[in-house]
């Protein structure tokens, strides 16, 4: 079942912004903080990897393939989360560094997200 999305986070034309992030991580319980803690390490990781503007691009796309926002927040975090390839089908390992200083309720939670297939 996919957590219904804000429509403030579908197609904004900063959807890497703080304020974007906090909507997402406001559909999983998430604090303030620990949204703000965890879009600084998720955008540190893009940023050591195929960089901050391929995942604008990536978000952008995703937003064409999905203007009504029916595939739910869990697609928005798939993308965020993209660069991990874990093969048992999870967003993300519970143990992933990515999540270090988050609650244990938000690490449990994202981690029991299964990555999303966009049709």
């Amino acid at each position: 079942m996919n957590s219904p999305i804000p429509r403030s986070a579908i197609d904004a034309e900063a959807p890497t912004s703080r304020s974007v992030f906090r909507h997402l991580a406001r559909c999983l319980d998430a604090t303030n903080r620990d949204a703000d803690a965890l879009r600084h390490a998720l955008l540190a990781k893009w940023g050591e990897g195929a960089g901050t503007y391929e995942l604008v691009r990536r978000l952008h796309s995703l937003d064409r393939l999905d203007p009504d926002g029916e595939q739910g927040v869990e697609s928005r975090l798939g993308v965020w989360f993209s660069f991990a390839d874990l093969s048992n089908g999870q967003l993300v390992s519970e143990d992933d560094a990515v999540l270090t200083g988050l609650s244990d309720e938000l690490r449990t939670r994202l981690a029991g997200i299964a990555r999303p297939v966009l049709d």
